[in-house]
């Protein structure tokens, strides 16, 4: 009998463990597990700048000399700290600007939940921010290579796979297929194809830096190129990073993939080069395509490359626009230390002699869950995100879409077969096909580096390029009515982005009447009028005061903004001013 009694209390603790075991593994799903990333105070940082002593105490944990910190290191067996974003030489001071030196990440006990161990860092006083690192994931399915080239004939470029890229000139040809769903490429075309001084950083899977039809446009280092092996010669903080730097294995040597080859190639593979695809951005076959830069995040699938520091890498060494298709596993997962690198970008990207423009651009694909939730990075509001939809110019079924969808692309769709989907290249000067918001994010990318090679200068800036983008557009809402307001400003459109402004203000407002009022608002509607170089106006100030007011009073009158969204020329659009005193005349004006 007591045998049995021993036995059975055996038995329990064993469940008790494997229950232990189940819950930290549950808690820990979608981390990368072991790791947690700390930004220090700002009243550390002056211990920060003289460089952090870290090393190994007796009983080989962590040490810092920080005693909370300390303490927790010994507590969670810390046996790895080191900065998030590494030295970076000649651009250290504008890191120490950022506070990105204060971030640190540890290698912890694998076992533990990494948000409790996380929130126990962030309590002790010394931290300001604190988290686990999540796994990222890409935006697409698996390629499929495509077999045969199409013919040129007819077509702007004499690359021979042109004529299967449908998503730059969609003539409605082919059985649901809708003409125009597309990005009038090749309108585009006839003001610029790229321009060189141009960077788009690829963040994400290795570029294959050999392949043929995109070799002649990857970024090139020359300090690096030209300089000592195992050295870093243009004293940025990396080695041998000749066309960009491959994270995860922390080397200059980019290793092909499939993502991040496929991505590149829609953004700037060379066009008009008598081989495989055109790029967006590509060039006219002379040298003039958009630079590619790898920073290489993904190495494999497992999504545990280091995505911050290659957002800031790409800001650091020339790149104006950051692309990026990948995306969290989750909704409502935040990392501030990508958040932190995002802002890096818009703000410190093309501060350098030459620039074809002040800060930067970061472009995110919305991802491909179907749903309308909080998909970060690109539901931050520091980037501009991209939905998908396929030849029809419906909303690809995967699409995640939402109010903080900022434009809509071509991204493919399966449903139509093979071809439609988005072809690009892939590793081995190989081509293929592959369908996703990730597909329809670089065509924005490629596009904007048309607007920059065209309109960039000293003074042009990522401010003026948003704006370019998100008013290049062509009206989605009619192919997709129950999606209204939930897929962008519209589906980019090149030609329209490129449009030369020149400054003809649009018809007056002529017939705005009151169509409701209530104790505190009041709703307004009026026709839209033609803008002639613009086609239609984007927005309207909607002013209103409880005085009668001129022209010459607006400056010190209140208003509302009203985006036009899809409305056209001729047709009635509506606009509501909220907050208004009960039984008071007021008196209103739209410009």
């Amino acid at each position: 009998m007591q045998k049995s009694t021993h036995t059975l209390k055996k038995y329990f603790l064993f469940i008790g463990l494997i229950l232990l075991v189940s819950t930290t593994f549950a808690q820990n799903r979608g981390l990368v597990q072991g790791k947690v990333r700390i930004k220090l105070s700002a009243d550390i940082q002056p211990v920060v700048e003289k460089n952090l002593k870290i090393s190994l105490n007796s009983t080989g944990e962590i040490h810092t000399g920080i005693k909370q910190i300390d303490i927790l290191n010994k507590e969670y067996k810390a046996v790895k700290m080191r900065r998030v974003f590494p030295y970076a030489g000649k651009n250290e001071a504008k890191h120490i600007k950022h506070g990105l030196n204060l971030w640190y990440e540890l290698d912890v006990d694998n076992t533990v939940d990494l948000n409790s161990v996380a929130n126990k860092y962030l309590i002790t006083g010394e931290v300001i921010a604190a988290e686990p690192v999540y796994a990222k994931v890409l935006a697409e399915n698996n390629p499929i290579v495509a077999s045969e080239a199409a013919k040129t004939d007819g077509l702007p470029t004499n690359d021979p796979r042109l004529g299967d890229q449908w998503h730059y000139n969609n003539t409605g040809d082919e059985e649901g297929y809708v003409a125009g769903a597309d990005i009038s490429l090749f309108d585009a075309w006839q003001q610029t194809k790229g321009s060189s001084n141009v960077i788009v950083a690829i963040v994400d899977g290795g570029i294959d830096v050999n392949h043929e039809d995109l070799k002649d446009n990857v970024w090139i280092n020359e300090a690096e190129l030209n300089g000592k092996p195992g050295v870093d010669d243009d004293n940025n903080g990396y080695i041998d990073d000749i066309n960009g730097f491959n994270f995860p294995s922390f080397k200059g040597e980019i290793t092909p993939h499939f993502h991040g080859t496929h991505v590149a190639g829609t953004v700037s593979a060379v066009s008009n080069n008598g081989v495989g695809v055109a790029g967006v951005a590509g060039g006219s076959g002379n040298g003039d395509g958009t630079r590619i830069m790898s920073c290489q995040t993904f190495s494999d699938e497992n999504g545990s490359g280091y995505f911050a520091p290659a957002i800031v890498y790409g800001a650091d060494n020339g790149a104006v626009i950051s692309q990026n298709s990948w995306g969290y596993k989750t909704p409502g997962i935040i990392e501030q230390v990508i958040l932190d690198a995002i802002d890096y970008f818009r703000e410190e990207a093309g501060n350098y002699e030459g620039s074809p423009m002040r800060g930067g651009v970061v472009f995110f694909s919305a991802g491909n869950d179907g749903k309308d939730d909080e998909y970060y990075p690109g539901h931050y509001e520091s980037t501009i995100s991209v939905a998908s939809v396929g030849p029809s110019n419906e909303k690809a079924g995967y699409s995640n879409f939402g109010e903080w969808v900022d434009i809509t692309a071509p991204g493919g769709d399966m449903t139509f077969g093979l071809r439609g989907q988005i072809l690009s290249t892939l590793p081995g000067n190989e081509y293929g096909y592959l369908q996703g918001t990730s597909m329809a994010c670089p065509h924005v990318s490629g596009v904007a580096a048309l607007v920059v090679a065209k309109f960039g200068s000293k003074i042009f800036t990522n401010i003026d390029l948003e704006s370019r983008m998100l008013e290049g557009v062509d009206d989605i809402y009619a192919s997709n009515p129950g999606y209204v307001g939930l897929m962008g400003s519209g589906l980019t459109n090149a030609s329209k982005a490129m449009k030369t402004n020149e400054s003809t203000p649009p018809n007056d407002v002529d017939d705005i009447s009151v169509k409701g009022v209530s104790k505190d608002f009041a709703v307004l509607t009026w026709t839209v009028p033609i803008d002639a170089d613009d086609d239609i106006p984007n927005k309207y100030l909607l002013y209103y005061s409880e005085n009668q007011f001129t022209a010459d009073d607006l400056d010190n009158t209140s208003f509302v903004v009203v985006k036009n969204g899809s409305t056209q020329v001729g047709e009635t659009i509506k606009g509501e001013v909220k907050g208004l005193n009960a039984s008071t005349k007021y008196y209103f004006a739209v410009k």
